[in-house]
């Protein structure tokens, strides 16, 4: 492969929970459909990845081995979002697994790939870093028309080249909250209300919500709605919320941003890199009206002054649990007054 077939590949490494967290960011000229293609069809994937075949559907297990670093295992599927969000998990030993998780995003005529690989052993983060960056470029090469050329145990020269780069990186923490609920409703009755901003304010544990100046129910990743807001702090704002993620009665992610009656002034979404700040609730459906809610705070990438005084998202921790409980009791009065009995 040459310089000129490899695009930019940005990359982090962090740690939660006692494992390692890779995150690459890069951009491709083909649009989403194409990427997406080459993400999930074994034929194309034989192109720049490895030899996959295996049940294609929610659930469905896999066998795998990938050219680049000789791996040679298994994988689930766990979620798939056509042409949007796919994540997997991989082993090559049972109780060594790992996750990916590939997002895809429109960005005019290009197409922003997030990678997260999670689960990986601090030890050996920098390899994992490295070989899932060769992997990132096998696909931009790939998606140029460059396939690549696989040689039975020789390894990729590439990383050598990208060895010293990955050792010498830092590995950081991620700034993130996680509190979770089991909720008795369904998973379908509970996104219905995450999915409308119009009923945030009343599930809302920060006592900062108010009401929905703008936007409907959320429907697609790339939707926004602003939220009137008030803190002692601030007095009246408004935050324009993105919504960056969306599996339908299972995850919702908004990246909120200042909105222009905020006192510090209006802000943007990053052009050029992931959200400062995002909300995300999962759900785990455990029995048809029974569901694990996980609420994930995550400011990662917001500025280190935010983060101190955020103290790396524990400032919301309480607000959290009450927003849960909350949630809990809006979900309890939907059932109780016939309104959602799915």
């Amino acid at each position: 492969m040459t310089e000129d077939s490899r695009g930019a590949v940005d990359a982090t490494l962090h740690s939660a929970d006692g494992v390692g967290v890779v995150r690459l960011r890069t951009r491709f000229e083909n649009d989403v459909d194409d990427v997406w293609s080459a993400l999930t069809d074994p034929q194309r994937l034989a192109g720049w990845f490895g030899k996959v075949h295996g049940e294609r559907r929610v659930g469905g297990e896999f066998a795998a081995f990938v050219f680049a670093s000789g791996w040679d295992g298994r994988g689930r599927i766990d979620a798939c979002v056509a042409p949007r969000r796919l994540r997997v998990t991989m082993w090559e030993e049972v109780g060594k697994e790992h996750g990916a998780s590939a997002r895809l995003g429109v960005d005019g005529d290009h197409t922003v790939l997030e990678l997260e690989v999670r689960g990986v052993p601090l030890e050996f983060i920098w390899a994992y870093g490295a070989g899932w960056q060769i992997h990132v470029e096998d696909l931009g090469a790939h998606l140029k028309g460059h396939d690549r050329s696989y040689t039975p145990g020789i390894a990729d020269p590439r990383f050598d080249d990208l060895e010293p780069r990955y050792r010498a990186m830092s590995v950081t923490p991620l700034a993130q909250v996680h509190v979770s609920r089991t909720i008795g409703a369904s998973a379908a009755a509970i996104f219905e209300v995450l999915a409308d901003p119009h009923r945030h304010s009343m599930f809302d544990g920060s006592g900062m919500v108010r009401e929905c100046a703008l936007g409907s129910s959320v429907v697609d990743v790339g939707d926004v709605f602003v939220m009137n807001m008030h803190n002692d702090e601030f007095g009246d704002y408004d935050m324009v919320n993105h919504v960056v993620e969306l599996e339908v009665n299972r995850r919702i992610t908004w990246a909120p941003t200042r909105g222009s009656h905020h006192p510090e002034g209006s802000s943007e979404l990053p052009s050029d890199g992931p959200p400062e700040i995002t909300w995300r609730y999962d759900l785990e459906s455990l029995a048809p009206s029974t569901t694990l809610v996980t609420e994930t705070y995550d400011c990662t990438y917001a500025p280190g002054d935010l983060r101190r005084v955020l103290r790396n998202g524990e400032r919301w921790r309480e607000r959290m649990v009450k927003s849960l409980e909350k949630l809990e009791e809006v979900c309890a009065g939907d059932v109780g007054d016939g309104r959602n009995l799915r």
